[in-house]
């Protein structure tokens, strides 16, 4: 198993994208949205709204969401093309973690661990 996530991860493309966001699957969360489209590989495209904050909490907040992806990209059920929307901002790792996991779970798309 590699923990690398490089920058061929990303969903870049904006048709690609709005792909995601008219044919996808969309699950709420507290403080953000998950946008969902099976595919052939995994990419995952981050956007942060700018009432989050400045551009220092925006970048902090797409740090966070790409180093849950980089730590849970084995569980997923298949490949992914993924758009993942900030709303408010979250204090630390540990509390985007809960709730995306969580999300992820709800939809049926991540491996549920057993403890």
């Amino acid at each position: 198993m590699s923990f690398k996530w490089d920058r061929s991860r990303r969903l870049r493309q904006e048709q690609a994208i709005r792909q995601v966001y008219s044919q996808g699957t969309r699950v709420k969360m507290a403080r953000g949205a998950l946008f969902f489209l099976p595919a052939e590989d995994l990419r995952v495209a981050i956007s942060v709204s700018k009432k989050t904050g400045m551009a220092v909490v925006r970048n902090r907040q797409k740090r966070l969401v790409r180093e849950f992806f980089r730590l849970h990209q084995e569980e997923f059920l298949q490949p992914f093309w993924m758009m993942f929307v900030v709303y408010q901002p979250y204090k630390n790792l540990g509390d985007l973690s809960s709730e995306l996991l969580e999300a992820c779970q709800r939809a049926g798309i991540l491996v549920c661990k057993e403890s």
